[in-house]
């Protein structure tokens, strides 16, 4: 079993600036993505672990947008 790892939620507002944050933990990537598209925010969410962008989850559940790499 993997162990979890921090990752960052950044809610954004319609402007795309940061209107929360929050914590979660997950396995990997994938499940990070899985968790938040779940959760069914109102905002938009930007997934980060440490410095490394993972993806922008839009609001609702929406299908996440991979950052270009």
């Amino acid at each position: 079993m993997n162990p979890s790892t921090p990752y960052r939620c950044l809610f954004l507002d319609m402007t795309r600036r940061v209107v929360r944050g929050d914590m979660i933990e997950a396995r990997d990537d994938a499940e990070a993505i899985r968790l938040v598209r779940a959760a069914n925010h109102a905002d938009d969410c930007e997934i980060w672990q440490f410095t490394r962008q993972i993806a922008l989850v839009p609001r609702e559940g929406g299908l996440p947008i991979l950052p270009y790499r």
